[in-house]
This record gives structure tokens, C-alpha cells and sequence, in this order.
């Protein structure tokens, strides 16, 4: 293996290091931070999962679990939700 192969590749596993389930994180704003406590509230859990946001849309989870993409965090199904805190 060549130096530039072994610096590439160590490049590329830093730039990985960002993802979450393959896909890229973005940041989350202010009001989809609320909008997802806000159904966190609804769904009556105590805020025991977590959100993240990538290209493919938000998505809850914990160390044990994870739901499907949804495209804002107000559109996460209260059972789902349910089901997600439960595993944390």
C-alpha cells in the first residue's frame, strides 16, 4: 500500500465519521428541535429519544432502536414514538 492509498483512505473513514446509518447528519434548527418536543409531549414520553436529520429526513432513536425517515419531526407517528422511548 502506497502513502497517498493509506491517507486517502484514512481521509475518507474521517469523513464518514459524520453519518448516521450511512446517511450524512445536518444540523437541526430551533423550531424542529420544537416541533419535535412538541410531539414528544403529544405522544406522552418524557423526551427519552433522540432525533437526528440527514438528506433522507429526521428520523427518532435510541442506543436500541430506530424509526423510519419522516420529513419533519412533527410528522412522527405517536406510537412509533412510544415504541422507540420504550427500548431506550
Amino acid at each position: 500500500m502506497g502513502v497517498l492509498t493509506y491517507f486517502a483512505d484514512e481521509l475518507l473513514k474521517l469523513a464518514e465519521k459524520d453519518t448516521f446509518a450511512g446517511k450524512k447528519k445536518l444540523s437541526i434548527t430551533p423550531e424542529e428541535r420544537a416541533a419535535f418536543n412538541a410531539r414528544l409531549q403529544e405522544a406522552g414520553v418524557p423526551g427519552g429519544c433522540s432525533l437526528v436529520k440527514t438528506e433522507a429526513g429526521f428520523s427518532a432513536h435510541t442506543h436500541r432502536a430506530r424509526s423510519d425517515w419522516v420529513s419533519h419531526p412533527s410528522k412522527f407517528p405517536l406510537a412509533k414514538l412510544k415504541f422507540i422511548e420504550s427500548t431506550g
